[in-house]
């Protein structure tokens, strides 16, 4: 057996943690943020396409946010609060998958969806 020096290891570990080609172009998604409930309207904060945080105040329900992700590392996440008393939930759905569906009910109610 042939013993193999310690840049060789090293050099495996890294190539094997790291990759050993070009990093590769980021895709575009599709993602859809939907927001409904029985409160009437709702404050909404979520990621757009270059993974900004964005808000919108007093949005009526039911509401959709549609966005084209291309970011190499890309977050989807959107967070509602019921200007009011009720029920709200919140989706996410990423090139027609849905990723995440939350609900919650009470004054004032927050929600969040999020998928990676």
């Amino acid at each position: 057996m042939r013993a193999v020096g310690v840049p060789a290891v090293l050099a495996a570990v890294v190539i094997g943690a790291f990759g050993a080609g070009p990093a590769h172009a980021a895709e575009k998604h599709h993602v859809v943020y939907e927001v409904w409930g029985n409160g009437g309207s709702a404050s909404l904060v979520y990621f757009d396409g270059s993974n900004t945080l964005k808000d919108s105040a007093e949005v009526r329900m039911p509401a959709k946010v549609e966005v084209d992700n291309d970011s190499a590392d890309p977050s989807y996440e959107i967070t509602a609060q019921t200007n009011g008393k009720g029920e709200i939930s919140c989706r996410i759905t990423v090139d027609g998958v849905v990723k995440d569906t939350q609900t919650a009910g009470g004054d004032a109610t927050v929600v969040s969806c999020s998928a990676v």
